[in-house]
């Protein structure tokens, strides 16, 4: 999972990622259909990364190794899923608790809500890995390593998530995520895509394979997507202060993610002085 840090193919790495990203974002905002956008922008990552990997670095690495495309534990596929699962609930119930009056009450989302989350958190997941493997081929198996390696853990995870916050430009100028709040939304963006990398790196690094931070990225859009349309009022949910996206759930990532960077930097330390 090491990889040696280059200035060069990062450097490449990201103006491709961001000029097909910003490009196409260009275009569909002309014609207005952010579908199209969402669905495909997640893919670019991985082609960047592997464009970069085939000028760079096929010689001396396969690809199925240089990205982890392996399986690993199977009780990886379990703890963390529920890990992340549970930092989703934790989440909305705290949103609830603040204000009760932007969800639809218990009868009319009880049935459908559950069933949905079920289905959408599990199966959807799986049949949309390729579109989240897209994201973290790029992201966590090739970026945050070499960002790492440059800049060590604190300050490449930083970068890495401001990057990977400035990623998401075209989308949020789209309406997605914060649909009253495009320009404000950036922001907020950056702020969860920070904690919000570091727990899916973690995941990453402790799991030695791609597959489980792609899961877990997965969980999170598509918990997040179902309760917004079984749950929400959308006249009175405000993406800012509540959900994932908002306030509520940036706190919350970002005290599980300090607690995560902490452990990394432990580890980082025994692994020095052992050595």
């Amino acid at each position: 999972m090491e990889k040696n840090y280059r200035t060069t193919p990062l450097i490449i790495y990201i103006i491709i990622v961001f000029g097909i990203t910003y490009i196409f974002g260009g275009v569909i905002y002309f014609i207005n259909d952010k579908s199209i956008l969402s669905n495909l922008i997640m893919l670019f990552p991985a082609i960047s990364a592997i464009i970069v990997w085939s000028c760079f670095y096929k010689t001396n690495k396969k690809f199925v190794e240089f990205f982890s495309l392996r399986i690993g534990k199977r009780m990886h596929w379990v703890i963390y899923p529920i890990m992340m699962v549970s930092v989703m609930i934790l989440i909305y119930v705290i949103s609830y608790i603040i204000n009760p009056n932007q969800f639809l009450n218990s009868f009319e989302i009880n049935y459908k809500l559950l069933m949905s989350l079920l289905i959408n958190t599990t199966i959807g997941v799986l049949i949309s890995l390729l579109a989240y493997l897209g994201e973290e081929l790029g992201w966590r198996s090739f970026m945050y390593p070499q960002l790492i390696a440059k800049l060590g853990t604190n300050k490449g995870l930083f970068i890495g998530g401001i990057i990977w916050g400035l990623w998401h430009l075209p989308l949020i100028l789209q309406g997605h995520n914060y649909p009253n709040n495009p320009v404000l939304g950036n922001f907020f963006m950056i702020a969860m895509c920070m904690p919000l990398g570091i727990i899916l790196y973690y995941t990453y690094i402790k799991t030695k394979t791609i597959f489980i931070p792609a899961i877990l990225h997965g969980i999170f859009n598509q918990f997040a997507t179902t309760v917004y349309i079984f749950a929400i009022k959308k006249d009175d949910f405000n993406s800012l202060i509540y959900g994932p996206t908002g306030i509520v759930g940036i706190i919350i990532l970002s005290i599980l993610a300090l607690m995560l960077l902490v452990k990394m930097n432990k580890a980082y330390k025994s692994t020095t002085h052992n050595n």
